[in-house]
């Protein structure tokens, strides 16, 4: 799964080196897109994480390519749009990033750092990541250009 994640990496360098004035005049929706995105990725890893195919759990390296694109993507692009509206932007998507993570890891800790009896399944953990992801999603159309 590691490897699923890391080509994920992929992508905003094609982005970068090939659509970079594209991603320079588009980058509100863009951003509105790699949100999307990224709640589709936690969806579909709530629903699929366990599924078995061919013996494979072939959905699961996809979710955890998807969350590689989108985790990888979101940075670059966050940051960018971010820089639009100044250092206190920049340094409230740092915090923001920090406090997202602190979920993540708080939910991680209450699971029992994988060890039995689990405590809950990591469907919920997929689901209780996307309150923050949909909350950003809705607060992006409220910030307006200088």
């Amino acid at each position: 799964s590691d490897l699923a994640i890391e080509m994920g990496n992929i992508v905003p360098f094609i982005l970068v080196v090939y659509f970079s004035k594209f991603l320079d005049k588009n980058i509100n929706g863009i951003v509105a897109f790699v949100i999307l995105f990224d709640l589709f990725t936690a969806l579909f890893l709530a629903f699929t994480y366990n599924k078995i195919v061919n013996n494979s759990s072939i959905l699961f390296l996809i979710g955890c390519f998807f969350s590689g694109v989108g985790g990888s993507t979101s940075m670059m692009c966050y940051f960018a749009f971010s820089s639009q509206y100044g250092s206190t932007a920049i340094t409230a998507l740092s915090t923001g990033i920090g406090a997202t993570g602190l979920i993540g890891l708080s939910l991680g800790i209450a699971q029992g750092a994988n060890k039995p009896p689990v405590r809950y399944p990591p469907s919920i953990y997929f689901i209780c990541i996307m309150p923050p992801i949909l909350e950003g999603f809705l607060l992006v159309p409220t910030i307006h250009q200088k």
